[in-house]
């Protein structure tokens, strides 16, 4: 069940460093139900440190950051590469606590993940979020490698979070074609 709270997401100005470099300086930001936003920049520009910082995995310089409900996916997939795709899967609905469901990956159920593409474990890994009950998706870059019907199929599963009142934090290089997404752009 998604939560009704009002803010999914509060950022108040936080500073991120790199070794003893700032990266990112008096960044505030809210994200509420329903709510889409894109996060761009160039390489560097601190989009993955950003993510990271908020779901407790690299340390704030400064500020502070409420974000009790969310389901992350890094730029790296998260998985044991020697475990097989149903495992997977199956790990991920055991830890969600739901029941399994179709998805676009059951035709490779018996396949070890270290067999698979880039593109493939991609959405092995985004099929997390098929089973997620949080409110908020945190995402680094999740259609990287996807081919054109795999990143419509997951446009389709996010667009249907939001439709639910979940929020959505990603990072992106590509254009995503779509009207409610917000981009706010690091430099």
């Amino acid at each position: 069940m998604i939560s009704d709270t009002v803010n999914h997401l509060v950022i108040k100005e936080i500073s991120l460093l790199r070794g003893d470099k700032p990266i990112l300086s008096n960044f505030s930001l809210s994200l509420s139900a329903s709510q889409w936003i894109v996060l761009r920049g160039r390489n560097g520009s601190g989009k993955s440190t950003l993510l990271k910082a908020i779901v407790g995995l690299v340390p704030l310089h400064q500020g502070s950051i409420d974000c009790p409900d969310f389901c992350y996916l890094g730029h790296q997939n998260g998985f044991r590469e020697s475990m097989t795709v149903s495992d997977q899967l199956a790990f991920v609905a055991n830890h969600f606590k739901v029941p399994l469901q179709a998805t676009p990956v059951d035709h490779l159920l018996d396949l070890p993940l270290h067999h698979l593409s880039a593109g493939l474990k991609r959405q092995v890994a985004l099929c997390q979020f098929i089973f997620s009950p949080h409110s908020l998706w945190i995402m680094d870059e999740p259609f990287e490698h996807l081919d054109k019907q795999a990143q419509t199929y997951f446009l389709t599963l996010m667009q249907g979070h939001i439709d639910r009142g979940g929020s959505i934090l990603q990072t992106s290089h590509e254009t995503i074609s779509n009207p409610k997404d917000q981009e706010i752009w690091l430099s």
